[in-house]
């Protein structure tokens, strides 16, 4: 859902519902859509966005089917905290980014208040 929605920023770059927001926002990336900041904090949530995505979600739900292994055999407390650190991370890099954005339009538009 964090990276749909810098995704869906820009009207004509609507990502929809997806469990790989990563995709969109290498689209994104390679449709030279941002540049600077922006585009730098988007490199960096991208490796956690797909780290952390969907196949990690199911695996962390059921486990994985074809080892027959539960999610506690497959995860162990560390790679809990680095989801729970990444976790943490992405959403603050997203207000960052969205924030970035926003000042980019306001300046654009001669409205810096």
């Amino acid at each position: 859902m964090i990276g749909r929605g810098i995704v869906n920023w820009k009207k004509d770059a609507q990502l929809g519902k997806t469990h790989s927001p990563a995709q969109g926002l290498k689209r994104l990336l390679q449709e030279k859509n941002v540049s600077g900041e922006v585009k730098k904090n988007i490199e960096e949530i991208i490796p956690l966005v797909e780290e952390h995505g969907f196949e990690e979600h199911v695996l962390s739900d059921y486990g994985d089917e074809g080892s027959y292994r539960t999610p506690w055999e497959i995860f162990d407390n560390r790679s809990a905290e680095d989801t729970f650190k990444a976790a943490a991370k992405v959403p603050m890099e997203t207000e960052r980014i969205v924030s970035l954005i926003h000042k980019s339009y306001r300046s654009k538009r001669g409205n810096d208040d």
